[in-house]
């Protein structure tokens, strides 16, 4: 009697598992773009959560910030259409992260963030027709700055700024094509920053030696998030019913002016500092030839022009109210302690 009670038991214990292993650990996730800056963070959270990660990776790619996950690396790249038929059509969720983001030919922003996306769809219709999800991250770029302080929001009508912007709309385009044929979430990331992230970096190489830079002479805002933020809220959305066939802005909820940042880094590395106005035709000259350099070695500059397109709008302000209401965003983590955070990292790795 006994016996029959306890295997009655172990047989509804193991039902209850194998219905939580199917909601999380038997779910299957394809990532492009998983070994930067924002997908190795993404990669990690997920293996955390059960998720079995496969994750597309090119030849080249340095594999330092995934090398010690639990994770498949499948070889292939975007513009390999077979490589990625072969590595996706499995999945259950797709995550969307690789792109071109700074470059000093227009080609490579169209042949990743555009071509690469076509392909990554294409794919996707052709070889798996059971996927729960593909999230697609674009970026703030693609609307552009906000014409005042006060945050836009998704319906906000594009008008990109630079090559970049133009061609992660172009992408975020073709993918809503498809909305009625493969359940997609968009997400538009602003400014994102933390540990691993080498484009805030060189701000945060400008604040350690007490300088607070005030380009074109006035205060500056963007919304500012924080990665593992980001990240938190890209799985929301991802496993959110109400986001399918929506785009989101994941922002925090207050605006930070680049000063107030500045203040913030020189608090944390126990510096004073002192504001220097840089006039905006001089980050045009200097970006000229940072550009002319970054051709003549075959690198790419730190300040070229997409940057300095990026530089002239005061305000780069979005709002995240959408998501909020619909899974339950927010940024959560305090500016003070991730700039903390961030800082302390950069100081053990030897990059500040």
């Amino acid at each position: 009697m006994f016996c029959g009670i306890y295997e009655t038991l172990i047989k509804y214990a193991n039902c209850i598992l194998d219905m939580y292993n199917g909601i999380v650990f038997n779910m299957k996730v394809f990532i492009t773009g998983a070994t930067g800056f924002i997908g190795s963070f993404l990669v990690e959270a997920l293996t955390k959560k059960g998720y079995q990660v496969k994750c597309l990776v090119r030849n080249s790619s340095k594999l330092n910030w995934i090398s010690d996950l639990n994770v498949k690396c499948h070889f292939g790249n975007l513009n390999d259409p077979e490589s990625l038929s072969k590595g996706l059509y499995d999945a259950d969720y797709i995550y969307h992260l690789a792109g071109v983001t700074k470059s000093l030919k227009d080609e490579n922003y169209i042949s990743a963030n555009v071509r690469g996306t076509k392909n990554l769809i294409d794919a996707v219709l052709a070889t798996n027709k059971k996927l729960k999800r593909l999230i697609h991250i674009s970026s703030l770029a693609a609307i552009g700055p906000s014409p005042t302080i006060e945050p836009i929001n998704e319906t906000h009508s594009p008008s990109p700024v630079n090559i970049y912007g133009r061609t992660k709309l172009e992408a975020e385009n073709y993918v809503k094509l498809f909305f009625n044929k493969i359940p997609v979430t968009i997400i538009r990331p602003p400014a994102v920053f933390g540990p691993r992230d080498e484009d805030i970096l060189q701000y945060f190489k400008t604040i350690k030696y007490g300088i607070i830079p005030k380009t074109g002479g006035r205060d500056k805002y963007l919304s500012l998030i924080y990665v593992k933020d980001l990240v938190e809220g890209i799985i929301m959305a991802g496993e959110s019913k109400k986001s399918v066939g929506q785009i989101y802005h994941l922002s925090p909820e207050r605006p930070v002016s680049w000063e107030e940042l500045a203040k913030i880094a020189l608090k944390v590395l126990n510096k004073r500092g002192f504001n220097i106005t840089v006039p905006m035709p001089l980050i045009k000259g200097a970006t000229f030839i940072a550009e002319l350099a970054g051709k003549l070695t075959g690198s790419n500059p730190a300040l070229n022009w997409e940057r300095y397109e990026q530089m002239k709008p005061d305000f780069w302000v979005s709002s995240s109210q959408k998501a909020k209401k619909d899974f339950g965003f927010i940024a959560r983590t305090k500016l003070e302690d991730s700039v903390k955070e961030t800082l302390e990292w950069y100081v053990k790795q030897g990059w500040l």
